[in-house]
């Protein structure tokens, strides 16, 4: 339907990143998991893109992988989505970047 924004595809541009930094070190997902404190499944969800993932797990396995989660987040992010809002949705109650 017109009017509702379509999802950020976020979650799935990390993953990737995730997984080329996992193979970059030569580490499997095991190697990874262990160093970043989580099971191999959560890392395997993750570089794919799925699942639902806490903010924990996430900056865990990104600092594991040597990434810097803010620097991979921005480069996801639309350039319309304003990193200075004070919420999701901005001081204004819509979404930044929109009318």
């Amino acid at each position: 339907p017109s009017g509702m924004r379509r999802p950020i595809k976020t979650l799935e541009g990390l993953g990737l990143a995730i997984k080329d930094a996992r193979k970059a070190r030569g580490w499997t997902q095991v190697v990874l998991a262990d160093q970043a404190g989580v099971t191999q499944a959560a890392v395997s969800h993750l570089e794919r893109g799925e699942g639902n993932p806490t903010f924990s797990t996430i900056l865990a396995v990104a600092s594991a992988a040597g990434l810097n989660l803010v620097a991979e987040l921005r480069s996801k992010v639309p350039a319309t989505y304003s990193w200075e809002c004070e919420g999701p949705d901005g001081p204004s109650g819509r979404a930044a970047g929109s009318a």
